[in-house]
């Protein structure tokens, strides 16, 4: 969880930072509109331990767009400023 909290701040510190990064984040905010392929993730499931014929032992993981991630970090941090 701490990487976590990390990686998003690393990611909120320097995304925002680059003006290209900027201008896609306020348009975005501007015309409240995000492209279609940030909204689609792919699951893959990753084996935990134990039996792999135990569907318990399975664990699902999401993978998304990058810079979906970057958006969704930088709309955070400024929702809760």
């Amino acid at each position: 969880m701490v990487l976590l909290k990390c990686s998003n701040l690393i990611a909120l510190k320097y995304a925002y930072r680059i003006p290209r990064g900027r201008k896609l984040y306020n348009r975005c905010r501007e015309f409240r509109c995000i492209h279609s392929a940030w909204k689609r993730a792919m699951t893959v499931l990753i084996h935990k331990k134990g039996d792999p014929a135990d569907p318990g032992n399975w664990r699902p993981i999401a993978l998304c767009s990058t810079i979906a991630k970057l958006y969704t970090i930088c709309l955070a941090a400024h929702i809760a400023d």
